[in-house]
């Protein structure tokens, strides 16, 4: 799934990886990044949204 990609999410980065993750019948996501800022603030969001899981 593309995650941040020209949907209703597509400005909001955080959210829209948070929105992905939660759904039940995703097993991957592709993320677009052109920036090391952009890989760091990526990833920060998705270890955010798991360690609230666990």
């Amino acid at each position: 799934m593309k995650v941040v990609g020209a949907g209703q999410l597509g400005h909001d980065a955080r959210n829209a990886i948070h929105y992905v993750l939660d759904l039940p019948a995703i097993d991957a996501i592709t993320i677009g990044m052109t920036s090391r800022q952009q890989v760091d603030e990526n990833v920060g969001w998705v270890e955010e949204h798991t360690s609230v899981l666990a």
